[in-house]
């Protein structure tokens, strides 16, 4: 399984509505940068979700979730 593929499958253990903002920030990422994080400990139901930096700038990071509104904390994605 592809990264973004393991990151879709843990985004939809959230809220669907904080699913499809992560999975849109993801996407966005993968299609427009080099930038790539691995997603995990969701808080099921929640809106809530843990990553880790696997590749690129943390500032492409900051801008996918703003697009999307999403906010970032640390390595923790809010929807």
């Amino acid at each position: 399984m592809s990264l973004i593929e393991e990151n879709f499958a843990t985004a939809t253990k959230l809220d669907e509505n904080a699913a499809v903002r992560i999975q849109s920030t993801i996407r966005l990422l993968e299609e427009n940068t080099d930038t790539r994080i691995k997603l995990k400990n969701p808080v099921e139901g929640g809106n809530t979700v843990d990553f880790e930096l696997v590749n690129g700038e943390m500032s492409h990071v900051d801008q996918a979730c703003d697009y999307n509104g999403v906010n970032r904390n640390d390595h923790t994605l809010t929807a």
